[in-house]
């Protein structure tokens, strides 16, 4: 058995969490987390905090913004936030 890549620490943005909330709510968590690169466990707890009504960008709402993710090392914007 090799070893488990593991994902380094970060931290994302409440309207990050927001789009990738409802995301996942179209295609499902799974897959979501995997098109972000994020961990599935990041996903469902993002999931189950904007269900409670915890998760909030800053004045209350998500708005469509275009935000850059790291990817391999390179900076690009996410192909799936155009589509939310």
């Amino acid at each position: 058995m090799g070893k488990v890549k593991s994902v380094p620490k970060r931290q994302y943005t409440d309207e990050f969490k927001l789009e990738a909330v409802r995301l996942a709510e179209s295609i499902g968590g799974n897959q979501a987390a995997k098109r972000l690169g994020i961990p599935d466990s990041s996903m469902w707890n993002w999931m189950r905090l904007s269900r409670k009504g915890k998760l909030k960008a800053e004045g209350g709402r998500a708005s469509p913004v275009r935000r850059t993710v790291a990817c391999g090392g390179n900076w690009r914007t996410p192909r799936w936030i155009g589509r939310l």
